[in-house]
């Protein structure tokens, strides 16, 4: 099986072989963008393997699909949906849409608990480690 190296915007690391895709210190993106690619490799049933470093905003939305694992020592970072602009809040009802869209991205002990609290976090981020998610049912990598 070959390995290609993929350098992606937004991704520092990320290597995939034809049904693995590993990331690591991953900072986030757009999440429209993540959307599309989470999309993607839900339809080819690619696994991901969180292995390494930090996966920050959008990178988060990889616990949702079913062929992903943590690594215990990598960091998560959460936050709400925020404006474009760095700090400016989104009018609430946009704010309830996009919390929306990205909680249904998460399984559901991540889902509530980012519904509840993480959501509210619109400048910085909510950290949480894979040994945290782990402990919340996100499968751990072997």
């Amino acid at each position: 099986m070959a390995v290609i190296i993929a350098f992606l915007p937004g991704r520092a690391y990320a290597t995939q072989t034809r049904a693995v895709l590993i990331i690591g210190n991953d900072p986030g993106g757009r999440l429209e963008t993540r959307i599309k690619e989470i999309k993607d490799l839900r339809a080819n049933h690619t696994q991901v393997r969180i292995t390494h470093g930090y996966c920050n905003s959008a990178c988060t939305l990889y616990l949702g699909l079913r062929n992903t694992c943590v690594s215990r020592d990598v960091s998560f970072g959460f936050h709400g949906p925020m404006s474009q602009f760095y700090g400016l809040a989104l009018p609430p009802d946009a704010f309830e849409y996009w919390s929306g869209v990205m909680a249904a991205h998460y399984p559901a002990s991540i889902r509530a608990w980012y519904l509840s609290d993480a959501r509210y976090t619109t400048v910085g981020l909510r950290q949480l480690s894979g040994r945290e998610l782990i402990k919340r049912g996100v499968r751990e990598c072997h």
